[in-house]
């Protein structure tokens, strides 16, 4: 959720800067108004740098969350429908050496490693028996047989953590 959040506000960004840039204020009827009663050449420009400021501080804060985008989304979302969200679900079907390659572009692995170690979670059936839906699995998954997709999953999920947690007390609260 969160991450869909920060690329769509990214886009937004982009989108107010444009249409900025091109005169167009629909996004903006209160600066229309405004600008229609004061000089709208002078304070069109300086809206503009607010909005291309806040883009380049906004790119540049969450520059990481465009690395690790692939390992989140489902398949539907990706341009090859056989990688699946291996953070949420590590036991689906994934096609190995896309994820493999995506974990060394982004986390500087070695991809004959990541490889082995998915296949061996897969068809770890003591870890495919516990509930994931209700239960944290990479919590269960040993560190010492899965020392790179544990690290990675939990690098992931931290950075996602507090919105987790407000989710959770919100279902507890509702319970």
């Amino acid at each position: 959720e969160m991450l869909s959040e920060v690329t769509a506000f990214s886009i937004k960004l982009k989108l107010w800067e444009k249409n900025l840039l091109d005169g167009e204020f629909k996004h903006f009827p209160n600066l229309q108004k405004s600008l229609q009663e004061n000089s709208p050449s002078r304070a069109t420009e300086e809206y503009v740098n607010v909005i291309t400021n806040l883009k380049e501080q906004f790119e540049e804060r969450f520059h990481d969350f465009r690395k690790i985008e692939p390992l989140l989304q489902s398949p539907i979302q990706l341009s090859n429908p056989q990688l699946s969200n291996p953070i949420v679900s590590p036991f689906s079907t994934l096609n190995i050496e896309t994820l493999s390659s995506c974990i060394r572009a982004n986390f500087d692995e070695d991809d004959s490693i990541v490889e082995m170690e998915v296949i061996k979670l897969q068809r770890n059936i003591a870890l495919k028996s516990i509930d994931s839906t209700n239960v944290d699995i990479w919590s269960h998954v040993p560190k010492e047989k899965y020392p790179i997709m544990r690290t990675i999953a939990l690098k992931i999920k931290s950075l996602f953590s507090s919105t987790y947690l407000c989710e959770n007390f919100r279902i507890f609260e509702i319970h």
